[in-house]
């Protein structure tokens, strides 16, 4: 072991330089204590200790990781969304499914009764429920148009569908006729000014379920116009079989 000439330490007889200030052991240069001292020997060091050691994750190197991350989780989060709106589109969710664009005779022929009810007078209602029941006295129309509705769409070999919707359109039909019938009573008895409050009362039912019927394109819509019909105590003033007295000729 030898000992360097500028800070006094032990150094190996091989070694170049001092393990402990980095003095070269081959010069013998000796440490300045005046800083001023020109003639002070420049002390030699390995650049490989001065150099800094590199960072293993540098900042800028972070914040790209985190930007090519996020991009590939954006990348993978736009695939499935695409893929899921594709499915999606592929059940045709904007289709017309209104139940008159359904090609079943059923629905057709139930809302063509219902249709008739609407558009014809009081009159002709009356005529055809003669013609229904063969006689002219004692016509009812819950029994005979209910007897029509069932043939179009018979209990035993229709969907539950099928006999909701059918049931909707005669309830649709039925406060039609009562509000009609309400009209003509108000019109032509004697005491009309009686039957004007629920001629106007079963105008606002029958107008309202007939709309009700054509915006209808679910099962819970047809649904929705049955349970109207429980709300207002349609369905029980028609299960009681109420009906207007039918002798309106002899009171107009």
């Amino acid at each position: 072991m030898k000992t360097c000439s500028v800070c006094g330490g032990s150094v190996r007889d091989e070694a170049v330089f001092c393990t402990s200030c980095g003095a070269s052991m081959k010069s013998g240069a000796k440490r300045s204590s005046d800083p001023q001292d020109s003639s002070a020997p420049i002390t030699t060091v390995p650049l490989i200790t001065l150099a800094p050691m590199p960072r293993s994750f540098s900042k800028q190197r972070v914040v790209r990781y985190g930007k090519t991350m996020i991009g590939i989780v954006l990348v993978i989060i736009l695939a499935v969304s695409a893929a899921a709106v594709a499915a999606w589109l592929s059940t045709e969710p904007f289709k017309e499914s209104g139940f008159e664009e359904v090609q079943n005779d059923k629905y057709r022929q139930c809302l063509t009764l219902v249709s008739e009810v609407r558009n014809d007078n009081f009159d002709d209602i009356v005529e055809d429920l003669v013609n229904m029941s063969g006689e002219a006295e004692g016509y009812n129309f819950l029994t005979e148009y209910e007897k029509t509705f069932k043939r179009l769409v018979p209990d035993e070999s229709s969907t539950e569908q099928e006999i909701k919707f059918r049931n909707c359109c005669f309830m649709v039909s039925y406060t039609e006729f009562q509000a009609k019938r309400y009209e003509n009573l108000s019109e032509k008895a004697l005491i009309g000014t009686f039957y004007l409050a629920k001629a106007d009362q079963f105008r606002g039912y029958a107008d309202e379920l007939w709309g009700m019927l054509n915006d209808a394109k679910t099962d819970n819509e047809l649904q929705a116009i049955m349970d109207y019909c429980d709300k207002y105590d349609i369905i029980r003033l028609k299960d009681s079989g109420a009906e207007v007295p039918a002798d309106v000729a002899e009171e107009g």
